[in-house]
């Protein structure tokens, strides 16, 4: 399921998603936890969504992640 988020909501998870980064906000006036996209990482992610739309299969796509150093939100391949 996507993560789709308005400009207004706020983050109550613990770690965020792979491609953002947790982030302190005002949301209605009170200092809340939002999610933004990393602009280290879109790039990275950018590029296997793009070979996932190319027809790449999965395994090349995976081979590309181990490539590109893409680790997950835990700091592992």
């Amino acid at each position: 399921m996507p993560i789709t988020l308005l400009p207004s909501t706020s983050w109550n998870g613990d770690k965020a998603p792979c491609g953002y980064k947790i982030v302190d906000a005002k949301v209605g006036g009170k200092e809340k936890k939002k999610l933004e996209i990393d602009p280290d990482i879109a790039p990275i992610l950018k590029k296997v969504f793009e070979a996932y739309l190319a027809g790449i299969g999965f395994t090349k796509i995976a081979q590309l992640v181990t490539e590109l150093n893409l680790l997950n939100p835990n700091g592992q391949p």
